[in-house]
């Protein structure tokens, strides 16, 4: 009989699309709530009219894919392959002076997916039935949830993988003991200017922007369909799989305060009507709060518009609440820390004690 509770699950960089890389970087193994990746496989009917009363002559197995969702707790130093196999290898890297010392990992959105970086991963479900290693996997779309008053911040991964192989691929690293990220860690500031296609400096956010106190909890959605190319080369498993555009989406619960931020004022002119603001989460281990301590991720939303989910006044719960949906907004080039010419509509930074891209290994000399 083989249990639920016996799995578990290592990830590995990938190299090159769709081969597993078990030197570098390390693997890793991730604590999951749910790991439930298959593979696929597209039957083709054959229902030509033969001269009987059948519907179905024959079935036929056609090209295959993996896919399927990965949640659980996010821990940064393993959940954040996730976001690299999401939004491409790192922007840059700021390094510790030894392996004891975390480094700070930056993304935006890649565009370029070509070898050697594919930027994929080998995910190996392990259990004490079997080992099925699913090869060629990018992250179609990740959800990411926390809450002031309930536990730490979570993922939804939805993966899109090449084959299934059916032995173990990876090695069976222990578990690490990493600190969690709890949702009242939170840290949540925005612009104070009027607000426009231009971007605000991450810097000037983080430096002097409005500390938003009200937030409650908040979920956050990166959708990047994967779109699969298969050829004729006697071969059922995918040639290649192409990470399309980046979509992003929040949501936000706010208490309803008006000697808070959002203030009354704010409310009536700054959180309706397409208003546009640069937004920065951040959740740390670290009690302080202060950034780059030892385990932090910190979500940099540099224009953020509110129109998807205009203001919301909910008089269901005990106290009044506020629901706000925002769609980010493409920025031709990322300001504040670790500028990029590459833009986009969202950056992510971890920090953590993990080797998450490449070249290895990363750190100061």
């Amino acid at each position: 009989m083989a249990l639920s509770v016996s799995q578990k699950v290592v990830l590995a960089r990938e190299d090159i699309y769709g081969v597993t890389n078990t030197s570098s970087p390390p693997e890793k193994a991730i604590p999951v709530e749910t790991a439930n990746v298959n593979l696929m496989t597209d039957p083709f009917l054959d229902q030509a009219k033969r001269g009987a009363a059948s519907l179905d002559g024959e079935v036929y197995e056609t090209v295959k894919h993996a896919e399927g969702t990965i949640e659980g707790p996010f821990f940064a130093d393993e959940a954040a392959y996730f976001i690299m196999a999401l939004m491409g290898d790192e922007e840059t890297v700021t390094t510790g002076v030894t392996t004891a010392d975390p480094s700070t990992h930056s993304f935006v959105a890649k565009t370029d997916f070509s070898d050697p970086q594919a930027n994929s991963l080998t995910i190996d479900i392990i259990d004490d039935a079997q080992d099925f290693a699913y090869q060629g996997c990018y992250v179609s779309a990740l959800t990411m949830r926390f809450s002031a008053a309930e536990g730490i911040l979570t993922y939804s991964a939805s993966i899109f993988g090449s084959t299934q192989l059916l032995a173990q691929e990876l090695n069976n690293p222990a578990f690490a003991e990493v600190p969690a990220l709890f949702g009242w860690t939170g840290q949540v500031k925005r612009s104070t200017g009027a607000g426009s296609k231009t971007a605000d400096d991450q810097n000037a956010i983080w430096a002097g922007g409005q500390v938003v106190t009200a937030l409650i909890d908040a979920e956050f959605t990166f959708n990047r369909p994967t779109a699969p190319t298969y050829t004729a080369r006697n071969n059922q498993n995918l040639f290649r799989a192409d990470p399309g555009p980046l979509e992003v989406t929040a949501r936000f619960t706010m208490d309803f305060d008006s000697t808070q931020v959002p203030t009354a004022a704010q409310l009536a002119t700054e959180y309706r009507d397409n208003t546009r603001k640069g937004w920065i989460f951040h959740l740390t281990n670290n009690a302080s709060g202060a950034l780059f301590e030892d385990r932090e991720i910190l979500i940099y939303i540099p224009i953020a518009a509110i129109i998807d989910q205009p203001l919301e006044v909910d008089r269901s719960e005990t106290a009044i609440r506020l629901n706000l949906g925002v769609r980010a907004i493409h920025n031709s080039a990322m300001t504040g820390p670790h500028a990029s010419a590459t833009g986009g509509p969202v950056r992510f930074r971890v920090t953590c004690k993990s080797d998450i891209g490449i070249p290895e290994p990363k750190y100061a000399a």
